[in-house]
């Protein structure tokens, strides 16, 4: 899923920060509708993968688009930001649900959805940041693999011109 939101949603229309604030609102209304315990699990739990896809795919995109250099270290921060959420989250649930009388609805569904809302809301600030810095998040494609290679071999001619030139 997250490969066809990536080709099809951000590569054709850009607008990366937008995604990336309503893939939480759809993930926080997955969890509301867990929390209310009315409905099948199916849709709420299509909701969170849809939310969750379509996070990834704007979210990794966007780094090296924001960064200018350090992609590699800013990538790095941005897994370990991940995996101290895969680490932290778990045990916070575990604790709310020993304390609650080893029941999981409605507390845990209001811890998630409230992470959720603090995700639009980071999202929301993203858009305005971004829009006022120019909008890169709002481009529709990243370079292509054909322009790196031809900008690349053009720096190294120009590179290999000015090694000639010192040497005269």
């Amino acid at each position: 899923m997250t490969f066809i939101f990536g080709h099809y949603g951000v590569d054709k229309f850009g607008c990366r920060a937008e995604m990336i604030c309503f893939a939480p609102l759809l993930t926080a209304i997955g969890h509301a509708m867990m929390a209310s315990q009315r409905t099948s699990l199916l849709p709420p739990l299509i909701m969170q993968g849809l939310g969750y896809s379509i996070s990834l795919s704007a979210l990794c995109p966007s780094v090296p688009l924001t960064v200018k250099s350090s992609v590699g270290t800013a990538f790095g921060l941005y897994t370990c930001i991940q995996n101290l959420g895969l680490v932290f989250v778990p045990l916070i649930v575990a604790s709310i649900y020993n304390n609650r009388g080893q029941q999981y609805l409605p507390a845990v569904e209001i811890l998630l959805i409230g992470l959720s809302v603090a995700g639009v809301l980071v999202g929301i600030c993203l858009v305005f940041y971004d829009r006022k810095s120019g909008g890169r998040l709002r481009t529709r494609r990243l370079r292509s693999i054909e322009e790196e290679v031809q900008d690349s071999s053009v720096r190294e001619s120009e590179h290999d011109n000015n090694l000639r030139a010192c040497e005269l």
